[in-house]
This record gives C-alpha cells, structure tokens and sequence, in this order.
C-alpha cells in the first residue's frame, strides 16, 4: 500500500507518493483559485452515476478523467484504487 502526503501553500500544492518498496513520485502545481468547477473522486462511497461532488462523489478515476471538464480539479480521496486508464492531454 502506497503513502500519500498532499501540502498546500498559497496556490501552490505538493503531493508525494510512495510506494511499498519505498520508490517514491513528487508532483507540485499551482491551482488556478478563479476556477468554479471541482470534481471528486471517492472509492468508499463514490458511484460515477453522481454529479462529481463532494456530497456526491464519482467512483473512479478512470469516469473523473473522461468527465471532468479541462479547466476544472479533481481531488481524489484517501482509498484503494486499482484501475487504468489513459489522461488525455
């Protein structure tokens, strides 16, 4: 099971990943604040038959990268998630 650490400062966010063997991946990136539209992802209670909120989030990270729009955020929550699927750019 991989650990996952998220920081935010200002506008700017850092999420570490690690994995079992203790490889680990960083990313930062800025989020654009005047944006009106976040998307999440839940695997405990999420179903990609809802609208992609937080009250009601999607099940998958596959569905969120098909269905979120280009300018808007998907946060995904703590949980297990074994799937694949392609980020188009």
């Amino acid at each position: 099971m991989g650990r996952r650490i998220g920081t935010t400062l200002g506008n700017v966010v850092e999420v570490k990943i690690t994995d079992s063997r203790g490889d680990a991946l960083k990313h930062s990136f800025t989020v654009d604040a005047t944006t009106n539209k976040f998307y999440f992802v839940a695997s405990a209670n999420g179903s990609n038959s809802n609208n992609g909120s937080e009250a009601h989030p999607w099940l998958t990270m596959a569905h969120a990268c098909s269905t979120a729009t280009a300018t808007g955020y998907v946060y995904v929550k703590r949980g297990t998630y074994n799937e694949s699927f392609p980020i188009a750019s």
